[in-house]
């Protein structure tokens, strides 16, 4: 799987698929939030972060991840099916 990292705010980063796509919410109330769009464009995943932690609401049914606390790492196992 070749992957590509995203830095978010609070020191975080995403490691996912290089066809995976990131979006952040630049205003409102809470602008430290995100939303993980997979190659057909559909939303996998959401990710709020503050100060102190990180809240992650997947959107797909048995997606896979993993979460590193001390380094502040989120790692994504989520790729395309061989077919596509």
């Amino acid at each position: 799987m070749n992957t590509k990292e995203f830095k978010i705010s609070h020191g975080w980063t995403i490691i996912a698929h290089e066809n995976i796509s990131i979006y952040s919410k630049i205003d409102g109330s809470n602008p430290n939030q995100y939303v993980l769009l997979d190659w057909d464009g559909d939303a996998i995943l959401q990710v709020f972060t503050d100060d102190f932690s990180i809240y992650l609401e997947p959107n797909m049914y048995g997606l896979k991840h993993k979460v590193n606390a001390k380094n502040k790492i989120i790692t994504i196992f989520h790729e395309p099916d061989e077919d596509e």
